[in-house]
This record gives structure tokens, C-alpha cells and sequence, in this order.
């Protein structure tokens, strides 16, 4: 009952703060090009164009992130993390996400043989996207440090949720995965492939993680088409328009980016490492695993708003592909 209120009261802060982010930054800016930016981003399975929402396997994720861009990098990870050339725009980013794993069933108090776990993560994030104009090309990197299991309140967030909208109440928090420490480095590098970044982009791109929550790779390609500013001009630019560029206030754009991976290891379906040496029983996952992320971006000034779609191939055997929405707002000074 306590969480509940406190529930409330943080979703309310959270609205208000969203509000007033719309009324000022939509208001007038400076005529310079944007160098800070704040998202805000829901991941949820229900969100489906096709009107075939569900709730089972990765069912949703909040995400918060500040993006800066500074004069000089005097931090010390601001130094280390690696970077695209000495002419690349170097965009830094602290964020926080919550994310969560539940089962086919939620009617079910025990555990189900060979099926997603449910499983819950909180973890903060400090990122690097290194963009060079000049040669066309990214480096993006990012650091995960956070918990899993009942310590990321997975349980009372998703309790509260479905208590809030009428739904079902998930019966099966009591068997999620147990508590443990996740620390996760990532790292992708992204090349243009073809396109002059006016109307139309194709961009290849490598990922691999390392660590406690995620190991494994893949391989993508990212097509984005529309009006829109050049990829490598650095991310901001991507969602917000400069009021100096007085004819190019607005971006509406296109994406879609199929991508293959290969997947050694998954704290959120299997466990953590660290802490967990009693290991529960664990699904037997797909080592290979494709997607098809596709979706519209509106950009107008400092605003931006981007829905997308992925459809992802199972990551558990004997279950089926799944399909996850996403809506994002951005705001930039």
C-alpha cells in the first residue's frame, strides 16, 4: 500500500516535469546548435501496430537519459572511452533504466518449465556516441552498472501498474531470479555504406557486450530515409533542429534496422553471476537470435518525438517471436 502512494506521487512529479519540459523548451531558443538533450522512453510489448499487444517475455523498460556535449572532456571516463578521430563530435550521456522479464502465463504462481523467467533489472548507464563527419563513421560505447532481482522493485512496478489499469495480477514475483550485481561494458561502430545524408542513409554497423548482465554480438545494417539531418553529424542533431537553420526546423524520417546476434549469455533469463552460486533451473535459450526494428521520427526545433516497432526472435526455445513498441521524447537546449 506504502508503494503504491509513493507510486502516485512519482508519477505525478514525473507528468508535471514532462509538461514543463514541453512548455519551455518549445518556447523560443537561442540560435545556436543544440549541445544538451533529455529523453524520456517507454518500452512496452502492449504498444503494437498491429493491435496484438501482449505481456510475457521482455514486457517493458523505462529509460531516462541526459545527453551533453562539453567544451573540453576534464572526466576521467570522458577521457578513456574511446573516440571516432580527433575532429569527432563527442556526445556523453548519463542515463537510468528499469527493465523487466515476465513468463507466457502470469496466472501461475510456480515457475513454468522452459519459459521466461520473471526477472527484473535496475542499472544506471554512462555512454559515449563518437560521430566523425568528416570520414562518415560512429563509435559508440557505454557502461551498465546496477542490480537485478527484487532489489530493482520489479515486482511492486509491474503490481502497481496492473492494479492501476484493471489488468491481471502477475502471481509469480515470488520465484523471479534472485538478486545480483550487473556490470556490463558495450561497444558498436557504425560506417556509412551509401548515401549523401540527404533523403536517403545506409549504415552498417557491429555491437558487441561484455560482463555480468549481457555477453554476445551481432551484426546490423540501418537504413534511415526522409527528411532529415546527415547520421554522423553527431546524435543531437538527429532529434533536434537548430533555430539558425531556418529552412530545416523540422526532420520527419523513417528507419528500419534488421540485425543479427549472437547471444552467449542473459543475467535476465538466466541469472546473475555474481552473487547467485545456488543457479535455478534455466530455460534453454537460442544462441542465435534476428530482429526488425523499424519505426518515424518527427523532429521540430528542440522537440522530438520517434515510435518504433521491434519484432525479435525468440530468445527462449519452444517460444515465439515477439514483438515490443517504443515511444521516445526528446528535448534539446
Amino acid at each position: 500500500m506504502v508503494f503504491i502512494f509513493i507510486g502516485q506521487d512519482i508519477m505525478k512529479v514525473v507528468f508535471t516535469l514532462m509538461a514543463l519540459l514541453i512548455v519551455s523548451f518549445l518556447g523560443a531558443q537561442p540560435d545556436r546548435v543544440y549541445d544538451r538533450q533529455f529523453r524520456i522512453s517507454l518500452d512496452e510489448d502492449f504498444i503494437n501496430i498491429r493491435g496484438k499487444g501482449t505481456d510475457k517475455g521482455y514486457t517493458g523498460g523505462f529509460h531516462f537519459d541526459y545527453l551533453y556535449t562539453p567544451q573540453k572532456a576534464d572526466f576521467f571516463l570522458e577521457r578513456w572511452l574511446p573516440k571516432a578521430g580527433t575532429e569527432a563530435i563527442n556526445t556523453y550521456g548519463i542515463g537510468l533504466s528499469h527493465v523487466m522479464f515476465t513468463p507466457t502465463d502470469l496466472s501461475t504462481p510456480a515457475p513454468l518449465p522452459n519459459n521466461y523467467a520473471y526477472a527484473g533489472a535496475l542499472f544506471g548507464r554512462y555512454s559515449l556516441n563518437s560521430s566523425n563527419a568528416l570520414h562518415k563513421y560512429n563509435l559508440r560505447s557505454q557502461i551498465i552498472l546496477g542490480v537485478m532481482g527484487p532489489m530493482s522493485l520489479a515486482e511492486d512496478i509491474q503490481v502497481f501498474i496492473h492494479r492501476a489499469i484493471g489488468d491481471e495480477k502477475p502471481m509469480g514475483w515470488g520465484n523471479q531470479l534472485p538478486n545480483d550485481i550487473l556490470i556490463n561494458f558495450q561497444m558498436a561502430a557504425e560506417k556509412r555504406m551509401t548515401g549523401a545524408g540527404r533523403g536517403f542513409e545506409l549504415i552498417g554497423g557491429a555491437a558487441a557486450s561484455a560482463g555480468s548482465m549481457y555477453n554476445g554480438a551481432g551484426l546490423y545494417l540501418l537504413a534511415r530515409a526522409g527528411k532529415m539531418n546527415p547520421y554522423f553529424s553527431g546524435i543531437l542533431s538527429q532529434n533536434g533542429v537548430p533555430r539558425s537553420a531556418a529552412r530545416k526546423r523540422t526532420q520527419l524520417y523513417v528507419r528500419v534496422k534488421p540485425m543479427l546476434q549472437i547471444v552467449a549469455y542473459n543475467a535476465l533469463l538466466r541469472g546473475g553471476i555474481l552473487l547467485n552460486k545456488s543457479r535455478p533451473v534455466s530455460p534453454e535459450i537460442h544462441n542465435m537470435v534476428g530482429s526488425v526494428e523499424y519505426g518515424l521520427t518527427l523532429a521540430h526545433r528542440n522537440f522530438s518525438l520517434s515510435f518504433t516497432q521491434t519484432t525479435i526472435s525468440p530468445f527462449v526455445e519452444g517460444m515465439d517471436s515477439h514483438e515490443t513498441g517504443n515511444i521516445s521524447l526528446y528535448f534539446s537546449w
